[in-house]
C-alpha cells in the first residue's frame, strides 16, 4: 500500500520540525551553560509545541500539542538525547495513529528516528530530525524504506 493517499494523522505527527536552509555545525555550549533551555519551545516551521528539560548531559523533549484523539490512544513524540562533544545526539520515539488519507486509522505505528541538536541558547534551539519518506511510507506496516534529514528551529513559546 502506498503512502499516496498519505496518511493525515501520522504525517501531521511526522511532519515534526522541517526547517529549509543548511546547517553549520556550531557549539551548543556545556550542559550546564544550557540549563536555561528547559521549557516550552515553539517549533518556527510547524507551529508544533514541546516541552524541553534538560538535566546534567541529558536532554529530553515531548510534542506537547498532539490531537487529543490521538493521545486518548496512547500516540507520542518524545525525544532523549545526550551531549556529545559540540552537539546533542540521540532518537525520538513516535507512536502515531496512522489512517489512509482523511479516513479511519488502519494501524498504529511506532517508529524511531535520529536526532541531533547543533546549536542551543534561551532564545533558540537549531538542529535536524530523521523523517520518513512520507511518499513511500507504508501505512498497513509501519515499513519507511526511505528516510531523510530535516532541519528545524526551536524558539521559546510565548506566554
Amino acid at each position: 500500500m502506498s503512502w499516496k493517499s498519505a496518511s493525515f494523522t501520522l504525517a501531521c505527527g511526522l511532519a515534526l520540525l522541517g526547517f529549509a536552509r543548511p546547517l553549520k555545525a556550531q557549539k551548543t555550549g556545556s550542559p550546564a551553560s544550557t540549563k536555561s533551555a528547559s521549557g516550552m519551545w515553539k517549533s518556527q516551521t510547524t507551529g508544533n509545541e514541546y516541552r524541553v528539560e534538560i538535566e546534567g548531559e541529558t536532554l529530553k523533549a515531548e510534542r506537547m500539542d498532539l490531537p487529543k484523539d490521538s493521545v486518548h490512544e496512547g500516540a507520542y513524540v518524545r525525544t532523549t538525547a545526550r551531549h556529545q562533544g559540540p552537539k546533542w545526539i540521540g532518537k525520538t520515539q513516535i507512536f502515531l495513529p496512522c489512517a489512509l488519507g482523511h479516513g479511519p486509522v488502519i494501524n498504529k505505528c511506532h517508529l524511531t528516528m535520529s536526532f541531533e541538536i547543533t546549536e542551543m541558547g534561551p532564545d533558540l534551539i537549531r538542529g535536524r530530525i530523521e523523517n520518513p519518506d512520507l511518499n513511500q511510507f507504508d501505512c498497513k506496516s509501519c515499513n519507511a524504506p526511505k528516510t531523510e534529514w530535516k532541519d528545524f528551529v526551536w524558539v521559546p513559546k510565548k506566554q
